[in-house]
This record gives C-alpha cells, sequence and structure tokens, in this order.
C-alpha cells in the first residue's frame, strides 16, 4: 500500500457479491440476446410504459455516474480509501448528495431491472447492488468523518445520503 493511504474494511461478504454479479449479469445478457425463450420462466409482466420508464432512469443513472467520476478526477477510487492530501468534494452532484455514485448505480440497476423485467437481474443484480451500498454507506460515513471531522458533519447535515434533501 502507498504510503499516506488508508483503506477500510469492507468486509469478507463483499467480494462474493461483486465475483457473482458480472456473470449473472453477463450470461442473463447473453441468453436475452441469443436465447430469449429461455429467460421466459423468469421474465415478469412489466406494462411497456414501465419498461421505457426504466430504460430513461438507466440512461440518466449513466449520465450521473459519467458525471460523479468526472467530478472526483483524481479522488476516484473503488475501495473506501483517503490518501494523503485527500480532498473532501463537495461541488457537482456532491453539492446536493454525499453518495451519488451509489445512486447512479441504484438508478442503472433498477432501470435495467424494469426494463428487462426479467427476475435475475432484479434479484442479483439489484439486489447485489442494494446490499453493497447498505453495508458500504455507513462505512464510508465513519471514514470520511474521521479524515474530515466538524467539515464533513456540516456537509451531511446540509446534504442527503442518496438523495437531495428538501427542505
Amino acid at each position: 500500500m502507498d504510503p499516506g493511504v488508508k483503506d477500510v474494511d469492507e468486509g469478507a461478504w463483499l467480494l462474493p457479491i461483486r465475483a457473482l454479479f458480472l456473470p449473472v449479469w453477463l450470461g442473463t445478457l447473453g441468453l436475452y440476446l441469443l436465447r430469449p425463450e429461455l429467460l421466459a420462466p423468469v421474465t415478469l409482466t412489466v406494462p411497456m410504459g414501465l419498461r421505457l420508464g426504466g430504460l430513461v432512469v438507466a440512461a440518466a443513472g449513466v449520465a450521473l455516474l459519467a458525471w460523479v467520476h468526472q467530478t472526483l478526477g483524481v479522488w476516484f477510487s473503488h475501495r473506501l480509501r483517503i490518501r494523503e492530501g485527500h480532498a473532501l468534494i463537495m461541488i457537482g452532484p456532491y453539492k446536493a448528495v454525499r453518495h451519488p455514485m451509489y445512486t447512479a448505480f441504484l438508478m442503472i440497476s433498477g432501470g435495467l431491472f424494469l426494463a428487462s423485467a426479467l427476475l435475475p437481474i432484479g434479484l442479483v443484480v439489484l439486489g447485489g447492488v442494494i446490499a453493497v451500498v447498505w453495508s458500504r454507506t455507513p462505512r464510508e460515513e465513519r471514514m470520511l468523518t474521521e479524515a474530515f471531522g466538524d467539515e464533513y458533519r456540516r456537509y451531511a447535515a446540509r446534504t442527503g445520503a442518496l438523495l437531495p434533501r428538501f427542505r
């Protein structure tokens, strides 16, 4: 590990969730494209309007994710990590929401679940994202509070965790 880097342990259960996510996602997508009739038993009845709405939500999630990555710049990490000289980002999507990347992942996976109407996408992909966000958010909040103290507490008081705070 680099000097001046502090990683937070995310728990051993996260690795199997991540390992399951990609094969289920790619396998379901492959079947959907190549042999959609095999997915009939796990396809839900979802009105076309909701399916199209799911595509819009997923596309908005991709746009939000791109904005998050652009805003974070060099501070982006797939790990819960604080590096030497780390800055607390409070601009762009972080101006109103503390964890917009998690919001984007929820929008993408939820939107794709609605659009596809496929139970494996809902159970494994959306369920996995929900489990990761549910587990990771409190750890990240503690890490940021330890690193930035009162500055982070003030920021947290005026922003929502996953959605903007409306007063």
